[in-house]
């Protein structure tokens, strides 16, 4: 087990991983903290970033390090606040971002950006336990993502693989891209996600007393799946519903 630090510098522009990670431009910090471990084979990644975060960008890039890059505009303490626990044994290698200092909880889930790059020549899976508002998963493909959170909205795109979400709270799920399955597991919820218009997808629904609707430009539509597809929407758990979205790209012209 080894227990990591944050650098106070941002990630080097020269080293190409702004390039590589255009989300990464979206927050542009006063207080910003980077730590970086060298991986050298393909890896299980089980990351715990509990502590509650704004927004959470996990995403993938040519190289052999992982990259955890801390940002806000009011947590001016960020590299005595935080700390990294890792365990990086043979093909699994388990991060837990710690809270360190006795912060609010709520201060902590309004201000904080969370940024994590995986190398993407090693990955083989990835679990992430996080609570987030807002959550964004891009350019990653392994055989399985699974994803135990507490958020409002998670964002996909050029995600390649099986997405397993586990949460309770009602979602908005932003497909940019999809090429592969979704499995959503909630209890009590009602979430809805938006797919490309004209996208092929089968629609399952498992569990008790769950349902599935449709909706197009954001009213009711008929069902639009497909009998058979490569790529799967599926909805299961408790007493709760799946409303799938799109646009139709005749009323926007």
């Amino acid at each position: 087990m080894t227990l990591m630090t944050f650098e106070e510098k941002p990630i080097c522009e020269e080293k190409g991983l702004l390039k590589e990670n255009i989300q990464s431009r979206e927050v542009n910090s006063l207080f910003e903290v980077v730590a970086e471990y060298d991986i050298n084979r393909s890896k299980q990644y089980d990351l715990q970033l509990s502590s509650g975060a704004k927004k959470i960008v996990l995403s993938s890039y040519d190289g052999e390090k992982v990259y955890v890059r801390l940002a806000s505009d009011t947590l001016t303490t960020l590299q005595d606040d935080f700390k990294l626990i890792i365990k990086d044994v043979r093909s699994r290698f388990d991060l837990t971002l710690k809270l360190q200092n006795d912060l609010d909880a709520a201060v902590i889930e309004n201000s904080l950006f969370i940024f994590v790059m995986l190398p993407k020549k090693y990955i083989y899976g990835i679990e992430l336990a996080t609570n987030a508002e807002n959550i964004e998963l891009s350019m990653l493909e392994c055989d399985k993502i699974e994803l135990d959170v507490k958020t409002q909205n998670i964002r996909l795109e050029n995600v390649v693989g099986s997405v397993e979400i586990n949460c309770n709270q009602n979602m908005n799920i932003n497909c940019h891209t999809l090429s592969g399955s979704i499995e959503i597991n909630q209890l009590s919820a009602v979430s809805r996600i938006m797919v490309p218009n004209g996208l092929p997808f089968t629609a399952l629904v498992k569990g008790h007393e769950t349902s599935v609707s449709y909706e197009m430009d954001g009213k009711a539509a008929a069902d639009f799946s497909v009998a058979e597809s490569d790529n799967v929407i599926e909805i299961n758990g408790r007493k709760s519903k799946l409303i799938i979205c799109t646009t139709n790209p005749q009323m926007q012209e």
